[in-house]
């Protein structure tokens, strides 16, 4: 149990250690944020992506798109999930979009995904940014996962504008932000993970005469078994 106590960390190390480099540089560059986590996930499948998440007004998607495609990805698009669940997002909502992703090969089909669509990732994304603490959304299908029946749970963590926080941060939880204006988000820093293979990294089934499994047991979780054999 400590060893899978151990390997549950990881998630959350690699995602503050994303967090802290989006904090300082959110607007860094495609083959930065390559380079600044070019080691952080070799030789290892249960945490599958790092990435950043931009907040994008209706009026400025254009825009944002064109950014991207000057910053190396040239196909970029940020578009809308349509797998059965995700939401139907109101065209003048602020969106999400997944603007960075390592390692990219393995994870290409989430680029430009508005995760503000997919509901257990908006119930996550909603508490992240409201408390600027991190948060697992419950587990569901990937954006990057194509024809695949595969489980991953995403970690969210807000950045914001200006360095602000959240009122509940502050010295003082009863005083609000100056003019009681809330700090705005300008995106989420997140990191995925596989918990199938977060299991079996750390208990693989050789080592052992159990058979175990990884459960959410949060009440009216819709994806219960994460991981494991499901007797």
């Amino acid at each position: 149990l400590d060893v899978l106590s151990n390997a549950l960390q990881r998630p959350l190390t690699a995602l503050e250690a994303n967090h802290s480099l989006l904090t300082v540089a959110p607007s860094i560059s495609r083959a930065a944020f390559e380079r600044a986590h070019a080691e952080r996930l070799l030789g290892s499948e249960s945490v599958y992506a790092l990435g950043w998440s931009v907040r994008v007004p209706a009026g400025k998607r254009d825009a944002f798109e064109r950014a991207a495609r000057m910053d190396g990805y040239p196909s970029y698009h940020l578009h809308e999930r349509s797998r059965p669940g995700d939401l139907q997002v109101d065209p003048k909502e602020d969106v999400l979009a997944i603007r960075l992703i390592v390692p990219f090969n393995r994870n290409q089909n989430a680029l430009g995904v508005n995760v503000r669509a997919i509901p257990q990732g908006r119930a996550a994304q909603d508490l992240a940014i409201a408390t600027g603490l991190p948060y697992a959304a419950e587990g569901f299908p990937l954006s990057q996962d194509v024809g695949a029946r595969a489980v991953g749970v995403v970690i969210y963590r807000a950045v914001y504008e200006d360095g602000g926080q959240p009122a509940d941060l502050l010295d003082d939880p009863q005083r609000p932000p100056a003019n009681d204006v809330k700090p705005r988000p300008r995106g989420v820093a997140f990191a995925t993970l596989r918990p199938e293979a977060l299991l079996y990294e750390s208990m693989p089934p050789q080592a052992t005469h159990l058979d175990f499994c990884l459960m959410d047991r949060t009440p009216q979780t819709r994806q219960v078994l994460l991981a494991g054999d499901d007797r």
